[in-house]
């Protein structure tokens, strides 16, 4: 057995040990460090109640949310610094950078701007400085996380009854599938159990491309696709939805009685040896998923995702 699969093999066994041994009640027994899934890192905050929650470890004491007229406002000095990132505050100035392994997300409260390495936006809420912590809004922050959670960076949950939201959100990671991906690789796995496609996977400009057929019958057995020549789409029909990838105008279209979205695609769709390769960012979310449900792992060269 070669020693990439062997890897593979005892990453895809420790993962799905750390799901099941998520606890349904997060307060009542917080999992280990070792314990955690490294799927997808959620941290929870409250308004009225100090203390950042990673999953259901208690990570940070003292900090706990404002709340400025009706807005909530995320203290991120004590977020990032106790995520582990690194954060530089500006002395005697209103400016804080955070360190994302390379990455540049900062604030500038003199201007009253935020922004992800060298691309500048204009706050939605003017941040708060007080006390050594700079408090970003919710709404601010939640939009610079979107942006970079395909990298599986982290989701958040901020706000009132802490509690119920954190218990939700581990039933609901406990119900949803987990699958595997490798790079460069026609093996994927679903839970623990290889499934084998009859083209590998490879990255194109950042992106695992994945073989959209052969990834649809292993994920989504229910899901007809049919290839319409003349308008050079893939119609793909799944329940009561009625999904078109159009290879010309390279977007997707999903028509059905309870969502109707059109979106340009994350990276260019490539047919190859007759058959299509769609990015794994726009497949989870045409699948009905979301961007961070995508973990990339480096050092295994692969990439999680949850359905």
């Amino acid at each position: 057995m070669k020693k990439r699969e062997i890897l593979i093999r005892v990453v895809v066994i420790c993962f799905m040990l750390s799901v099941a041994l998520f606890p349904a009640s997060s307060f009542a027994a917080p999992i280990k460090e070792d314990e955690q899934t490294a799927y997808q890192t959620t941290y929870f905050m409250s308004i009225h109640e100090k203390g950042i929650y990673r999953n259901g470890t208690l990570i940070q004491v003292d900090a706990a949310c404002l709340e400025e007229n009706g807005t909530i406002m995320v203290p991120v000095v004590s977020l990032f610094s106790s995520a582990g990132f690194g954060v530089t505050e500006a002395e005697g100035r209103e400016e804080v950078q955070v360190d994302f392994n390379g990455h540049l997300f900062w604030v500038n409260g003199a201007e009253d701007t935020i922004g992800f390495d060298t691309e500048s936006y204009p706050a939605l809420v003017s941040p708060v400085f007080q006390s050594g912590e700079c408090f970003v809004s919710f709404q601010d922050l939640s939009g610079f996380l979107k942006y970079d959670a395909v990298n599986g960076l982290i989701s958040m949950s901020v706000g009132r009854n802490l509690a119920e939201k954190m218990e939700a959100y581990c039933r609901e990671m406990q119900q949803r599938e987990v699958y595997l991906f490798p790079a460069n690789e026609s093996t994927v796995y679903q839970g623990k159990e290889p499934v084998e496609l009859h083209e590998r996977t490879y990255i194109q400009n950042g992106h695992m491309m994945i073989p959209l057929r052969d990834t649809l019958e292993a994920l989504c057995p229910n899901t007809v696709v049919q290839w319409d020549g003349k308008r050079k789409q893939i119609q793909m029909t799944r329940k009561d939805q009625q999904i078109t990838l159009d290879t010309v105008n390279q977007t997707i279209d999903i028509q059905g009685e309870t969502k109707k979205e059109k979106w340009e695609l994350a990276q260019r769709v490539e047919i190859i040896n007759q058959r299509c390769f769609l990015s794994l960012r726009d497949f989870v979310n045409l699948a009905g998923g979301k961007d961070m449900d995508i973990y990339w792992m480096e050092t295994e060269k692969a990439a999680s995702i949850r359905l």
